[in-house]
């Protein structure tokens, strides 16, 4: 999957922001798929009543996870910001947070196309979780297994740790990684 280069963050986020032939609705998605490490499809059908406004989490259901179980996204302040604004937009009237033609999610081609428009190559959007896991892995603030968790990735180094482990999904260590992330990218 390509993937945006570090070099190029400042440049995609601004031409993001700015960008003029997509709507608020694919800006938002845009950026929070990217801060977040989610896959598009787990967020594509993300409902309002999953975000937990006070506690920075979007809480997505096992049916939408590759995995095929439920996990509680950390999200930082910056996307919030972001959700707020395309929710005061919307109003209440709608079930998706990030809302296609006819009630339905956006596709995925929709934030594939936005972001090939704004990069001028193939860059995907399946590729944020690459340079998020670059990024991160390169800050060397947090531990593997952690950063692995936010990307849904079943990372540990043997099956008897997963049975020790339990349903542990790190969501305070996984919150400082996305909002340490989303704050690198506000400098780039």
């Amino acid at each position: 999957m390509a993937h945006l280069e570090e070099h190029r963050v400042g440049e995609f986020l601004t031409a993001l922001e700015n960008d003029k032939e997509s709507g608020l609705t694919i800006r938002t998605f845009v950026y929070v798929v990217m801060v977040t490490a989610l896959r598009t499809g787990s967020l594509a059908n993300a409902k309002w009543k999953w975000l937990d406004s006070k506690a920075n989490t979007l809480t997505i259901p096992s049916l939408y996870m590759k995995g095929r179980q439920s996990f509680r996204c950390p999200l930082p302040k910056q996307a919030m910001d972001k959700l707020n604004a395309l929710k005061a937009l919307l109003g209440k009237n709608s079930i998706y947070i990030f809302e296609g033609l006819k009630n339905k999610p956006i596709s995925d081609a929709t934030a594939r196309l936005c972001v090939q428009r704004l990069t001028g190559d193939k860059t995907t959007v399946h590729g944020f979780r690459t340079l998020f896991n670059i990024v991160v892995s390169k800050m060397n603030k947090f531990e593997i297994e952690k950063i692995e968790a936010q990307l849904t990735h079943a990372f540990t180094s043997t099956d008897i740790r997963k049975v020790y482990m339990g349903k542990e999904d790190y969501l305070d260590d996984r919150r400082k990684i996305v909002q340490a992330y989303a704050d690198w990218c506000d400098k780039q």
